[in-house]
């Protein structure tokens, strides 16, 4: 419940915050988006889940720490495997600046959280007390063909970028755990 929580709550904020619609962004499992994408896909995807710093210690409760990804794809102009740089050359700028727009958005932002607290339908009597924490990214963006677009070509055809955030952190007392 706390994970699908908090990562509802960062689609959510995404969307209304950069104007992201449904088709733009949304909850997956994993780093396969949509083949019927548009020009811009933004997947948000669970990214780690811990014990928290208390340890388990008895009397605590349920200190749990979890983690977002997203994955962020920019399609582009398909060209030959030969020439996948022209890609990163000429997306890299507005991949960056969509994904500075998504750090500022998620890192250390309550409200976001507020909002994920609403999500939950557990009887614990706390949400999460720690707000997502920019964690870093891809050290290089990857390329993705134009099958991943629902194209039939193999060349490249879009950019993509994974950004990390840590330190989503919820307790539930003992007791009131669900």
């Amino acid at each position: 419940m706390s994970e699908s929580a908090l990562l509802c709550a960062v689609r959510d904020h995404l969307r209304s915050q950069l104007g992201y619609n449904e088709t733009e962004c949304d909850v997956e499992p994993d780093e396969e988006f949509p083949a019927i994408t548009g020009n811009k896909y933004i997947a948000v995807m669970p990214g780690g889940w811990a014990v928290g710093d208390s340890g388990g210690r008895r009397g605590v409760g349920l200190d749990e720490v979890f983690g977002v990804d997203i994955l962020v794809v920019i399609m582009a102009k398909a060209v030959p495997q030969d020439r996948r740089r022209n890609i990163m050359l000429d997306n890299l700028t507005g991949l960056n600046k969509r994904c500075r727009d998504i750090i500022v958005q998620v890192h250390d932002n309550w409200t976001m959280l507020a909002a994920a607290n609403t999500f939950l339908t557990d009887n614990g009597e706390k949400g999460f007390t720690e707000a997502l924490r920019f964690a870093g990214g891809d050290a290089r963006p990857r390329i993705f063909d134009g099958i991943s677009f629902g194209k039939q070509q193999t060349a490249a055809a879009g950019l993509g970028r994974m950004i990390s955030f840590a330190g989503g952190r919820r307790i539930q007392v003992a007791g009131a755990i669900a």
